[in-house]
């Protein structure tokens, strides 16, 4: 929070576990908005048996390599 305060910001990002220990009435005096996000990682085709998610985007090159821009860009996120 002081960093956003010493920065200007306007919004901060969090991932949804952020509501458990974000002091969220700090940021609201300081006029900072908080969004929580709800990251759902896209699958892909490994080298490996099943998925393992929440990798490096260097593991979906050293699978994919070219097409890994490709594989992120169909990527559709859901609000």
């Amino acid at each position: 929070m002081e960093i956003c305060s010493q920065s200007n910001t306007r919004a901060y990002i969090s991932g949804p576990d952020g509501e458990k220990y974000l002091e969220s009435e700090k940021f609201l005096k300081k006029n900072i908005e908080i969004m929580y996000h709800k990251f759902q990682h896209p699958e892909y085709t490994q080298m490996v048996d099943g998925f393992v998610s929440h990798l490096s985007v260097l593991d979906l090159i050293s699978n994919h390599g070219e097409k890994s821009l490709d594989l992120i860009n169909t990527y559709q996120i859901d609000d």
